[in-house]
């Protein structure tokens, strides 16, 4: 009877298809989840995390990888996957440490990590949960020299063997009652390897002592040994169970007559590493010579011939099978806790020495996205230093890339300039690295610190890039590569510094030198190192923190105890503006967040305990704490990133691919309106000392484009002096003798301090009452050190941020004429219309 797998996933793909409303299809041809326009990378033979453990059934129809919170099975032709199953202790995910077949492949079982005892079988059949296991606990543990755990089936599909981390013995247990049937171990010896054979019946152990035992599963008793010269790093039976390679420190392979007990070959080719296999006809030996080469030996003809590997590396054990060509390949597994642990399934085909591979996507998640605005298209740089710069069409495919002379110092942080045409890569040698975007051509290196580059980002008018490594701020020409101006930070060294989107904001975080569970946030200009906001103290577990583009938001996530929260911080004031939970389904908070471009999405992840339960969970900024939940990825989501345009999302998952969604689709962005009735309500609400309350009024005048002029107005004649004359009689009457005509002259004068500091600096000058000398140097010592701009240090700034988060062209030509102000106000207009530009191009 044939399989019925390929069937039954493309009956499950459509059913899922039409029921989440799917709308295309990726570049493999795998389903688009809803909201998703494109999919980098494949979900072919992708893991949802790190991938620590491998199988294959005998006939290579199926294989099983374990890692992260499940283990997955999937048709070994066409690597889709066909089941994924969860591993859960107590209402826990675990990773699972080991995982093997039946014989007659209908079984899977798994054993879970962390020396737990945990063992789950499933009946492929139906893709249920046969039996959940917890096997008893040794007392004889002690250190082992076999570093991963070792588990197969025995006899029959009853019975499993299995040796933990720890543990001396090997033990055989019967499933149904999770009882111990033998016990395998050496006095004198520890086990260094294990294999049982391709019919169940025997198991082989190699050891310390310089030889493989050979026990007969079925009665426990042992049946021979198998001496060498030195201890055994690998064993493995040939498929017709007639011979043992087996492997020493001597690295050099050799091949068993079981019966006879007879070394009837030793191989000449010498390995560094511990990975033996048998190809499937058992006519030739497989040998792995990390890291990129795979040894055939041919035992009739003794002929050696080598595989190089291009992309690849030898990571742990090969797993050989036959694909629907009737050619051999290999599968190139983890190793447990000594693999490299990917989450792509690896496969070389071994008849081809000059192998030829398609780039479909990363091995793992280490790598930055990047939206490139001229060509509305995502690119990807593998953050180890290979120096490719890929492109992505907007189908998903891999197109164009280009390699950029880097070095090999693997990258630290990116940063791509507002109107996307430039790029910037730092990297663990302290060098910037400015690459023009739309072509990949390296333009020039900075040679920035001694030590790591820290984060990189743009000024908003791409002139200038700003650059930390944790001790120093630094601004450089992007056209020379020249120093502009440099700060050092406080003296406390900083746990985490971040610089904002567009250049203009660092935040800092640091231990309070005086509370040992607390850290501090503290922010800063970055072309000054003036301090914006007083410290801000959060709990010691809250040290995952973003900036928002546009340097305003301070966005920390509280992920290490319940209730998993985001919380979006004022960056001018220190307060807090936005704050929601993590929905009751998701029990783990990401460890990213992001803020759109245009201010108005909070984009975060989460996860359950459950396989596939990995999501983007997407808040309407002050205006829901209803999180809109996007679904499609196999693995934990460990980044999001905007597009320059906030029209697109870009979601990076632990399962080594990324999502596109349209933001377009998400949601209308149409508030709750304002009437002209309101307009002065909302206004003062704008200048609330209650930064939540201000920051919904933020966001709904950025939803009431048609209100620009009007709030435009208001800001002009809220930051403008009455006249000259006005000023001159306030100045006089900081020398009245009455003190409530000095209160209320000092009040007005401090209302308009920012706009005239020239004009009260002079009238200090010709000041001659010291009571009014007094208060003058009070009134510009304040205007100095605040970034006020009216009576209320915020009103005017939260207007200015609600016109630019409009993203239209009425709330555009406001900002333009507020920029050719000469002050403060002026200045921060100027950013704003920069930011805004951008987008709207």
């Amino acid at each position: 009877m044939k399989p019925i797998y390929p069937v039954l996933l493309v009956i499950v793909t459509c059913l899922a298809a039409a029921g989440q409303g799917t709308t295309g299809y990726d570049a493999q041809g795998d389903a688009l989840p809803a909201g998703a326009i494109a999919r980098l990378g494949s979900h072919r033979f992708r893991h949802d995390a790190a991938i620590t453990s491998q199988a294959v059934t005998r006939d290579g129809k199926l294989m099983a990888t374990g890692g992260g919170r499940s283990v997955r099975v999937w048709d070994a032709q066409s690597g889709r996957q066909l089941h994924a199953l969860a591993m859960n202790i107590g209402g826990r995910a675990v990773t699972p440490s080991a995982v093997a077949f039946s014989q007659d492949g209908q079984m899977l079982t798994a054993l879970a990590s962390y020396g737990t005892g945990m063992l789950m079988v499933w009946d492929l059949r139906g893709g249920q949960t046969r039996q959940e296991l917890m096997l008893p606990q040794r007392e004889d543990s002690t250190n082992s020299l076999m570093e991963s755990p070792f588990l197969a089936f025995g006899p029959t599909n009853q019975q499993v063997v299995v040796k933990n981390y720890a543990d001396k013995s090997v033990q055989l247990f019967d499933l149904p009652n999770g009882s111990l049937v033998h016990s395998f171990s050496d006095a004198n010896a520890s086990i260094t390897c294990l294999a049982v054979s391709p019919h169940g019946r025997w198991l082989a152990a190699g050891t310390d002592r310089k030889e493989v035992i050979l026990w007969d599963l079925q009665s426990g008793k042992e049946l021979k040994r198998f001496p060498h010269d030195y201890p055994l790093v690998s064993v493995s039976f040939s498929p017709n169970n007639e011979q043992l390679a087996t492997l020493d420190q001597d690295l050099a392979p050799r091949i068993w007559d079981i019966a006879q007990a007879k070394a009837v070959q030793t191989l000449s080719a010498r390995t560094r590493s511990n990975n033996i296999a048998w190809s499937t006809n058992g006519q030739a030996l497989y040998i792995a010579r990390q890291p990129d080469e795979i040894l055939r030996w041919d035992l009739q003809s003794k002929v050696e011939k080598s595989i190089k590997l291009k992309s690849q590396s030898v990571k742990g054990p090969l797993l050989p099978l036959v694909n629907k060509d009737s050619k051999e390949i290999v599968l190139i597994g983890s190793a447990g806790r000594l693999g490299v642990n990917t989450a792509k399934v690896n496969l070389v085909d071994l008849q081809q020495s000059d192998l030829a591979e398609r780039f479909d996507g990363y091995e793992s998640y280490n790598f930055y996205p990047l939206y490139i605005a001229d060509k509305k298209q995502w690119s990807t740089m593998s953050t180890t230093g290979d120096g490719v710069l890929r492109y992505w069409d907007q189908a998903g495919r891999n197109r164009h890339s280009v390699t950029l002379p880097l070095g090999q110092a693997p990258l630290k942080s990116f940063a791509i300039s507002s109107r996307g045409q430039m790029i910037a890569l730092s990297g663990n040698d302290g060098m910037i690295h400015l690459i023009d975007a739309a072509g990949g051509k390296l333009l020039r290196t900075i040679a920035a610190f001694p030590r790591s580059c820290y984060d990189t980002e743009f000024t908003s008018d791409g002139k200038y890039v700003v650059a930390t490594d944790l001790r120093f701020v630094k601004r450089f020409d992007c056209a020379s590569g020249a120093l502009i101006h440099s700060f050092e930070l406080q003296s406390v060294d900083s746990i985490r510094t971040v610089i904002s989107q567009d250049g203009s904001r660092v935040v800092t975080l640091h231990y309070d030198q005086d509370l040992v569970d607390q850290i501090m946030i503290r922010i800063l200009d970055a072309a000054t190192g003036k301090v914006m906001a007083t410290d801000n103290k959060q709990a010691l577990y809250q040290q995952s923190f973003f900036v928002a583009p546009d340097g305003r938001n301070l966005m920390v996530l509280a992920n290490r105890v319940r209730p998993n929260k985001v919380e979006v911080y004022e960056a001018a004031s220190g307060k807090l503006r936005f704050q929601v939970a993590l929905p009751q389904s998701y029990e783990f908070l990401g460890n990213s967040a992001r803020i759109s471009a245009d201010g108005r999405w909070l984009a975060s992840s989460a996860s359950g305990t459950e396989a596939d339960q990995s999501v983007v969970l997407l808040w309407q900024l002050g205006i829901s704490r209803d999180p809109i939940i996007l679904t499609g990825h196999r693995g934990v989501i460990a980044s999001c990133h905007f597009s320059t345009d906030s029209k697109q999302l870009l979601t990076v998952s632990q399962d080594a691919t990324m999502l596109v969604w349209d933001m377009q689709k998400q949601m209308s962005a149409a508030g709750p309106s304002i009437t002209e009735k309101d307009y002065l309500k909302y206004w003062q609400e704008l200048g609330s000392d209650d930064a939540v309350r201000a920051y919904t009024a933020v966001q709904r005048w950025a939803r009431q484009p048609a209100s620009a002029e009007w709030l435009g107005n208001q800001i002009r004649e809220s930051s403008t002096l009455t006249d000259l004359k006005q000023l001159q009689d306030w100045v006089q009457q900081l020398s009245a003798a009455k003190y409530q005509d000095r209160e209320s002259a000092t009040k007005m004068l401090s209302k308009h301090a920012v706009v005239a500091k020239k004009t009260l600096q002079a009238a200090l000058e010709q000041a001659t009452s010291a009571e009014a000398k007094r208060r003058l140097s009070q009134i510009l010592e304040k205007a100095n050190a605040s970034n006020s701009l009216s009576d209320n240090p915020l009103l005017l700034s939260r207007a200015l941020e609600a016109l630019e988060l409009m993203n239209d062209p009425q709330g555009l030509a406001q900002l333009q004429t507020l920029a050719t102000r000469n002050d403060a106000l002026g200045k921060e207009a100027q950013e704003a219309v920069l930011r805004l530009q951008a987008r709207l191009k």
